[in-house]
């Protein structure tokens, strides 16, 4: 069974790359020329452990005798440049949603019930409003999740419930080089076992996937 299939056809090398802040993006090498769906379409990737994520296909062409993809997590709909917009005294996730919604997106989680007393919504991509949002929201992010959804709230102090052994360590950058481990999920706390010893590696900023012919996930943390 293949390491990761993209909608059932396996993926040969590519990189997952998932950053706490914002929406996932994978680059692909398929070993069949099909492409697993036509631009715009719903692509899921799926480790041969179970955990998937869905995405969209934004770009695909031949390569090598096979097929090169690009994918990103949710509806692919973030650069969707939305209209000018103004609120008044409305609860924050009334216009985070409606950003969401206006774009295209699927919207999960969204806590933010502080009050926007005026907030002024300029003609910017989606996914610039969501920042420009957030910056008035400390302690706040948004990301694209595995499922699609987008998440905005608060992290949590959960811990990575297993301790994964470090290949590869990078203490003062907080990058670390550790077997393929696609249960990592950004903004967990992560500790890991390095020379013998388990430490606490901090909170995951980003964690890429590699698969090729020494599949790895490397993480940084802070």
């Amino acid at each position: 069974m293949a390491i990761l299939t993209a909608n059932g056809v396996a993926v040969a090398e590519g990189t997952l790359n998932v950053p706490r802040t914002g929406r996932p993006a994978a680059l692909l090498s398929l070993a069949t020329a099909l492409p697993p769906a036509e631009v715009g379409g719903a692509v899921t990737l799926r480790f041969e452990t179970g955990q998937e994520f869905a995405m969209t296909c934004t770009r695909t062409g031949p390569e090598k005798g096979g097929q090169q993809v690009r994918v990103v997590g949710g509806r692919g709909k973030l650069e969707t440049v939305l209209g000018p917009r103004f609120y008044q005294g409305i609860p924050a996730q009334l216009a985070i949603l409606d950003i969401l919604n206006e774009a295209g997106e699927t919207p999960g989680a969204v806590d933010a019930p502080e009050l926007f007393t005026a907030y002024v919504r300029q003609a910017k991509p989606a996914w610039v409003e969501l920042h420009r949002a957030l910056d008035l929201l400390p302690g706040r992010v948004w990301r694209v999740r595995p499922d699609g959804a987008v998440f905005v709230g608060r992290e949590t102090d959960a811990t990575h419930p297993e301790t994964p052994e470090v290949w590869e360590a990078g203490f003062g950058l907080g990058r670390y080089i550790l077997p393929l481990s696609p249960a990592l999920r950004v903004g967990e706390r992560l500790r890991a076992r390095y020379l013998g010893q388990v430490r606490d590696l901090g909170r995951l900023e980003r964690v890429i996937h590699r698969i090729g012919p020494r599949s790895q996930t490397e993480v940084l943390c802070v």
